[in-house]
């Protein structure tokens, strides 16, 4: 993956923990967080 490109860019633009709530809550987080990066 480094030989191809990937060393040179962030891995991922967003971390989700799914162990700290339940499915509504984690579901209100990742919604929150991609409103936040599309707003930006």
């Amino acid at each position: 993956m480094i030989a191809e490109g990937y060393g040179e860019r962030p891995f991922s633009d967003l971390v989700v923990d799914t162990d700290k709530g339940d499915f509504a809550t984690t579901l209100e987080q990742l919604e929150s967080k991609m409103r936040q990066m599309v707003s930006a």
